[in-house]
């Protein structure tokens, strides 16, 4: 378990940049290969790594190998427009249903496995 923060309770927080030079006390920066660096976070002991926010990260991870399962958040709005779900990924990748939960406000939580491609 890491340190106390306000935004994820009880969880070290890493964040991935090449432009941020600081970050609050707590926290760690990421910088450098992105592949090192995250072999490195999932060799330490504790629990599975739960990556939030941005695509072009997961975008790269996905790339490299490096994600194991992924949960997707199926609302029931229809925008109409924005950015796709994923751009930029180089190869197929097959996955595995592990789950599916469904909320009472229509919210569908869909988790998978990836498979060896």
């Amino acid at each position: 378990m890491g340190v106390e923060q306000p935004g994820f309770p009880g969880m070290k927080e890493y964040i991935f940049s090449t432009t941020v030079k600081t970050v609050a006390p707590g926290n760690y920066l990421v910088t450098g290969d992105i592949k090192t660096q995250v072999l490195r976070i999932k060799a330490e002991q504790g629990k599975d790594i739960w990556l939030f926010g941005g695509a072009s990260l997961t975008t790269s991870l996905i790339n490299l190998g490096l994600v194991d399962e992924i949960a997707l958040a199926v609302h029931p709005v229809l925008l109409g427009g924005g950015k796709p779900l994923f751009s930029g990924i180089y190869q197929r990748q097959n996955l595995e249903l592990l789950s599916c939960e469904q909320y009472n406000k229509g919210l569908v939580v869909l988790t998978y496995k990836f498979l060896e491609t």
